[in-house]
Formats: C-alpha cells, structure tokens, sequence
C-alpha cells in the first residue's frame, strides 16, 4: 500500500496541534526501539556556572537537545548558534581562514585533554557517505560555477584540506559528471563522497600528486569550517525541504543528520571544557564522546558499510 504523504501534510496541518508520526518517523522511533535507545546521542552532565554566557550556551544546547531525536536537522541549528559565536570570539583580524581556522587552531593548544580531542578525531572517522557526498558535490558545484559566493566557499576548503584539494578533486571528478545521465552523474558522485569518506577515515589519498588525509586537524576543519557552516547557510535561506516528511526520505539521510548534530554537540561541549573548567568535568566529557562514537555505530552500522 502506498502512503501519500501529500494528504499526510495536509492532514497534519488542517489537524494541528494533534501529532502523528508519518512513515519515516516512524522508522526512527523503530531502530532507537530496537537498540533500546531513547535518543541518537548521550550527554554529558555540567555544573552550575553563574555566568551570563555560559548559561546562553546552554539555553542554546537544551534547544539543540529538545529537538532529539526526531529532528537531528533543527538541533543541528540550535547548537550551531553558540559554535559560531565562540569562532567569531576568536576570529583575528585579516587572518587567512578567518574565524574558522581561528577556531580550530584554537583547538590545538586549549586546555582540554588529548583524550578528548582524540575521541573527537575517532568520531569524525565515521562520517557518513551522506554527509561526504555533500561536501563533494559543493566542492564541485563550487568549482563549476565560479563567483563571489563560490569563491568564499573553496576558501574555506583551502584553508582546511590543503591549497590543491578542491582543485584537484574537480579535475578528476568534475568530467565524469557533466553531460552524462543521471544514473552514471549518481554513480560518480558517490564516487566523490567515498573519496572524502575515506580522507575523514585518516587513510591517506592522492590526487593530483598530493597527499590528501594525514592531519586530524584538517579532516575537523572539513567539516567545522566547511561543511556545517554551509548546511547551516542553506537551511537558513531556505533551500531545504522538510523530507522527514517525505516518500524520498531514507536513514542514510537521518544518519547524516544525527552525525551533523552529534558533531556540533560536542564541539559545544568542548568550548564549555575550556572556557569554564570547573563547569565540565574532562575525563566524563572524554567518556560521553566515546560513547556517542559506539552509539552512532550500532544505530547506523547499516549505513557506515555502505
């Protein structure tokens, strides 16, 4: 029997505020059931701090929290308004990369443990094909279609993964894809995301001569001064659509969104360690990152093989 979710939409609306989960809500109710699970990520406990900052931040995250775990996508935008304030804190002025690389530069020499920028890399090992599929296909959009816009953009992608890299990944993508059907243009292009998968994996690539994979800091940088900040951009302008209400929608695009979120929380939570240390106990914080790592494996094992 197929399920309009058209009607569906209508219907929800004309109906509100009474709630009903459409199909594909319902398969995420169904796999955190069957691992007996409530949420995709667990928390880590902090301290009453009496400063006026520290508790924006966590106004921000329990907004990013409530949003779990049905819509990893809008806590991914609550977490990410305090993420980005704490890079425009420490942007420097007429620095390449801007406040991006300030934050993760930041990162290298703040007072947190290696333990936790260690289970900070491990996660990042397991980004999904979804996500690194998006980040190819901007990169290569971005190349094609050349402006303002697109210009900041490669920037960015200089600073984080090397000078060569986007130009590079175009040359050896880019003529597989224009002028080709749409299945072989699909082919390739996950093609694209494999090749930035196994880069965030820490396996060292080559293209074009160079060696792309070897610093953690730069596999961070794809996503922190890449990737979220252009999810965030898009979803802002409204070239999304709200596909947990969709037929197309699958849990390849829910694990992209989970580890888009789960990402950002930790990212907070590590501002929060070094910022306010007597707020954040490091050694639970260094625990709650590894057990976010194991649990995004057993939901998603299905969609990490692929």
């Amino acid at each position: 029997m197929t399920i309009n979710t058209k009607s569906m939409r209508i219907d929800a609306m004309n109906m509100w505020p009474a709630k009903f989960q459409f199909p594909f809500e319902r398969d995420i109710s169904e796999l955190l059931a069957k691992h007996n699970f409530m949420t995709p990520i667990t928390t880590c406990r902090i301290k009453n701090n009496d400063d006026h900052e520290y508790h924006r931040i966590v106004s921000s995250i329990l907004d990013g929290l409530d949003s779990l775990p049905e819509r990893p996508d809008r806590s991914f935008e609550s977490l990410w308004i305090p993420i980005d304030v704490e890079m425009e804190r420490l942007k420097v002025p007429n620095v390449r990369g801007g406040k991006f690389k300030a934050f993760v530069d930041h990162l290298r020499t703040a007072e947190i443990t290696n333990g936790i920028r260690n289970q900070l890399f491990l996660f990042l090992e397991n980004a999904p094909l979804q996500a690194c599929e998006y980040a190819a296909i901007r990169i290569l959009e971005a190349i094609d279609n050349p402006g303002e816009h697109s210009e900041g953009y490669l920037a960015r992608v200089r600073v984080a993964v090397g000078t060569d890299f986007a130009q590079d990944f175009a040359t050896k993508y880019l003529p597989r894809i224009k002028g080709y059907p749409a299945d072989v243009v699909a082919a390739e292009l996950r093609k694209a995301g494999s090749f930035i998968r196994n880069v965030m994996r820490g396996r060292v690539m080559t293209l074009g001569g160079h060696n792309y994979g070897t610093d953690p800091y730069g596999r961070l940088a794809m996503f922190s001064s890449v990737v979220l900040p252009n999810i965030r951009n898009e979803r802002f302008h409204g070239n999304v659509f709200s596909s947990y209400r969709s037929s197309v929608r699958e849990m390849k695009h829910y694990a992209s969104d989970c580890f888009i979120s789960a990402l950002a929380y930790s990212l907070i939570l590590i501002v929060l360690a070094y910022r306010w240390p007597d707020a954040v106990d490091q050694a639970e914080l260094e625990n709650t990152l590894q057990s976010n790592t194991e649990r995004f494996q057993i939901l998603f094992r299905q969609q990490l093989g692929a």
